[in-house]
């Protein structure tokens, strides 16, 4: 029966008063980032990852608006608790589904990996992270909502962490491959090899390679790459934040500071739906992105 004129902030889930105006302006640029995306729906898979991690977006800053109103309550706390940790794993998984695309842009010689195999390893892993994160937030909320030992709140962080480990580890990974792959395209114009080649396909040889070589060239492909990379970068970031403020425990100093939680979670979700909603990457790369070119 706890209210904010009755009950010391510091008894709340919280430990601090939640800022509407935040809050609010996440949820509703979000919906909106929601409904615009909708214009664009090339790429089914990519499309699918992002409306799914936006959808979770929605749903923790309502729950956080929810506990606006009421931050004893269990269900706003438990919405924005599990949504908001979950969602940037299927942004990753957006990202994840680009670099087997532009691979085939620039072509194969130069990736440590096929095409294909981009998803092949790290979707997958993404899955597992989602998994784990999915579990251990299923665990700690029975046990908000039951008041259950302190040990099952234990077990449901650790099993989180262990799903945002994962993730952090998977993207790291991704990241290295991505400069790598960067680099090797560098030196290969600093010798002035050729960057396309042809790939077998729908298209004869000679159209791809002029297919691949237009596109590369173009400045809404290079603005794409820079989005993707901001975007990885945001989702990378959050992800490492995430683990250090659950690996402190629940009554870690982290967790009470709303200005950290704001930066590093609101700022840089909406920085990543934004930049990749603006450079789509089926916008920008067309039928690369549609998978009809390989990878």
């Amino acid at each position: 029966n706890c209210t904010v004129s009755t009950c010391p902030i510091i008894t709340s889930y919280y430990n601090y008063r939640i800022a509407l105006a935040p809050n609010a302006l996440f949820l509703a640029f979000l919906i909106f980032l929601f409904t615009w995306r909708h214009t664009r729906l090339t790429g089914l898979y990519f499309f699918l990852a992002m409306e799914v991690g936006i959808i979770f977006e929605v749903l923790g800053y309502a729950g956080r608006v929810m506990s606006w109103k009421d931050q004893w309550g269990q269900n706003g706390f438990i919405m924005q608790f599990v949504c908001l940790t979950i969602a940037p794993a299927f942004f990753s998984a957006g990202i994840y589904l680009c670099l087997g695309r532009i691979v085939v842009v620039y072509s194969e010689k130069h990736s440590r990996l096929p095409a294909g195999w981009y998803t092949r390893i790290f979707i997958p892993c993404d899955i597992v992270s989602m998994v784990l994160q999915g579990i251990g937030g299923g665990i700690a909320s029975v046990a908000i909502q039951n008041n259950g030992p302190l040990e099952f709140l234990t077990t449901g962080d650790n099993v989180m962490i262990a799903g945002l480990a994962t993730q952090v580890f998977t993207m790291f990974v991704f990241m290295s491959l991505c400069v790598d792959f960067g680099l090797r395209v560098r030196w290969s114009r600093s010798k002035n090899l050729p960057t396309t080649t042809s790939i077998p396909g729908t298209k004869t040889s000679s159209s791809k390679a002029i297919w691949s070589t237009k596109v590369e060239k173009s400045w809404l492909f290079k603005s794409f790459l820079i989005a993707l990379a901001i975007a990885t970068v945001c989702v990378f970031w959050r992800s490492v934040f995430r683990v250090i403020e659950l690996n402190a425990g629940w009554m870690g100093s982290l967790t009470f500071k709303q200005n950290l939680f704001v930066g590093f979670e609101g700022v840089l979700m909406v920085i990543t739906v934004l930049v990749l909603t603006i450079f789509h990457p089926g916008f920008c790369m067309g039928e690369a992105m549609s998978g009809r070119l390989g990878g």
